[in-house]
């Protein structure tokens, strides 16, 4: 059970491609959410359909950054196509994914 959790919610116009034109933007809201210091951030993916290699570079730098911090990391409703390419490149053996 924690007590502090942070959501961060994958936001995209059409065609929900989290690629490397909307890094800055989710690094910016990364940045705001984990300055609470929770226990646990949640990547909401629902509105991911395709994600490019910035991107899966952007949440390896975070993983990263949070387990140091003893923090959690967990990416939830990964839809099918996400999950396939995570399993494919065995990340999901790196996220802990919820769907």
């Amino acid at each position: 059970f924690f007590m502090n959790a942070a959501t961060i919610e994958l936001r995209f116009e059409l065609p929900r491609v989290f690629d490397m034109f909307s890094v800055s933007d989710v690094s910016e809201e990364w940045t705001q959410r984990i300055r609470s210091k929770p226990d646990k951030v949640i990547v909401n993916c629902k509105n991911v359909a395709c994600i490019d290699s910035p991107a899966i570079s952007l949440l390896v730098k975070f993983r990263n950054q949070l387990i140091k911090s003893g923090c959690q990391i967990e990416l939830h409703n990964v839809g099918d196509n996400l999950l396939h390419f995570f399993s494919a490149t065995r990340l999901d053996q790196y996220f802990k994914i919820q769907n």
